[in-house]
């Protein structure tokens, strides 16, 4: 009896442990949401972003105005930085090409460039304009 109760407290700390490792793993500041952002970041930086066809450009003081020609209304108006990356979708390029070409044009460290970058274009997917 002595020997079951033994395995029966080891299976219960064990799984306390398993239970407390797995919400401090999944906390927002843990380990496993880090991991899930770099590898969406990996995906993406190799990916070749493609603009959606029914999306049609205006360009205007600076800023690149997003039409659907589905809904026949604007739907964003972008900043000169995130237009300049909209320009690049074009399929031919991987994010990670765009990123160079923005450290480049902007005068700014590849780092910097990657993380704007990387917002710019899942934002533009979130929202179905890019492909």
């Amino acid at each position: 009896m002595d020997i079951q109760r033994r395995s029966l407290f080891k299976l219960a700390a064990g799984a306390a442990l398993c239970v407390t490792g797995a919400s401090f793993l999944a906390r927002e500041d843990g380990v496993l949401p880090g991991l899930w952002r770099e590898l969406r970041y990996l995906l993406l930086i190799n990916a070749a972003p493609t603009r959606n066809p029914d999306i049609v450009v205006k360009n205007r003081g600076g800023e690149t105005i997003l039409h659907s020609r589905s809904l026949g209304a604007a739907i964003l108006k972008l900043n000169a930085t995130a237009g300049y990356i909209w320009t690049r979708c074009d399929g031919s390029r991987k994010l990670g090409d765009i990123v160079r070409e923005m450290s480049n044009h902007f005068g700014v460290v590849p780092s910097r460039c990657g993380r704007d970058a990387f917002i710019t274009v899942w934002n533009l997917q979130n929202r179905k304009l890019l492909l």
